[in-house]
């Protein structure tokens, strides 16, 4: 596979307009975590009968199951922008291996 300058400098300009992306992605990740966490406490903490019925009402409570569902949208929309960026590095790197094996007459 040969890695043209232009694909090259595609990959490059994905990257650095994905650096932010990345990183609000990775924050929301763990905002909507927390969340998770909160809501489990609420209703936990509200509800009446033994830990064990407790837990059992919190993990089946509708607010953890909103919090949870939106966690998995923000995990998927993290791991999206993630698999991209891999994508493009392995572009690059690929390039660089091609540069240099040109570099040496092997190519």
């Amino acid at each position: 596979m040969i890695i043209t300058e232009a694909k090259l400098q595609a990959a490059v300009d994905l990257m650095v307009a994905t650096d932010e992306d990345i990183a609000i992605a990775k924050v929301e990740v763990a905002r909507k975590e927390y969340l998770c966490k909160v809501a489990r406490a609420r209703i936990f903490l509200n509800a009446e009968g033994s830990v064990e019925q407790k837990k059992a009402l919190a993990e089946s409570s509708q607010e953890v199951d909103k919090a949870q569902e939106a966690y998995f949208i923000a995990m998927g929309q993290f791991e999206k922008v993630k698999a991209n960026r891999e994508t493009n590095t392995l572009i690059i790197e690929v390039w660089r291996s091609e540069n240099k094996a040109r570099k040496e007459g092997n190519l």
